[in-house]
């Protein structure tokens, strides 16, 4: 009857769309998130008028480089990235860098320790002390320089003063984790990367498959409820 052609549709349907789901649509998620991520960067590159003067492609370029000898993948860096775009370009690479190592030093998250960098680099006259907190140590020479350059309104060399000791403390951890660990970490970025590149080539192929399994769901939800008020 009419009970057993629905459920024939709707077993078909779902059949089809595991499928669909596990072979194809599995990599194009993953481009959708590697575009997305870019697509933040580009907009946030644009609204502080790229005060770190670098290119959506140089920062791609740098997140994966990084993801390559670190534990990270390159979309979680390329988010740290676009949230510190406002440092300059002087210390930018190296102040991504050391927002991995701090988070491998101090066990924290890649968010947390970019935070924490970012805010003491935006202010370095009060970033030094909040880092001298947290264990890092700053010599009374360094934090003269720091102050002196603050005054003087040399923002960057102030941020050098601390990049370097975080460099002397910190710099290279990241890339010296555990073996396994590392290789296990890198195998599952490099998949995903994989990932991303199989579905790049597919996203254009796909929109138009997906809009038809829309379709025949949308026509089984409706013949559902239309067989449900007939049996109500």
């Amino acid at each position: 009857g009419a009970f057993s052609v629905l459920r024939s549709k709707l077993l078909l349907a779902s059949f089809g769309f595991t499928i669909f789901s596990k072979v194809i649509l599995d990599q194009v998620k993953a481009f959708a998130q590697q575009e997305e991520a870019m697509s933040k960067v580009k907009a946030v590159l644009r609204a502080t008028g790229h005060a770190a003067n670098m290119t959506s492609i140089q920062l791609d370029s740098m997140a994966k480089g990084l993801s390559t000898v670190t534990r990270f993948a390159d979309e979680t860096i390329l988010e740290k990235e676009r949230d510190s775009t406002q440092i300059k370009d002087e210390v930018f690479p190296d102040a991504i860098a050391l927002s991995l190592d701090m988070a491998e030093a101090f066990g924290t998250d890649l968010k947390s320790s970019s935070i924490q960098l970012g805010k003491a680099l935006n202010d370095p006259a009060k970033g030094f002390t909040a880092l001298r907190r947290i264990g890092v140590s700053f010599s009374k020479e360094q934090e003269q320089q720091i102050k002196r350059f603050v005054r003087q309104n040399d923002v960057v060399s102030a941020q050098k003063v601390i990049i370097n000791e975080l460099k002397n403390e910190f710099g290279g951890i990241s890339k010296q984790i555990g073996a396994t660990t590392l290789t296990l970490a890198q195998m599952s970025n490099a998949f995903v990367d994989f990932q991303e590149t199989v579905g790049k080539k597919l996203a254009p192929f796909v929109t138009p498959v997906l809009k038809t399994l829309t379709h025949l769901l949308d026509q089984n939800t409706s013949e559902t409820d239309r067989l449900l008020r007939t049996l109500g």
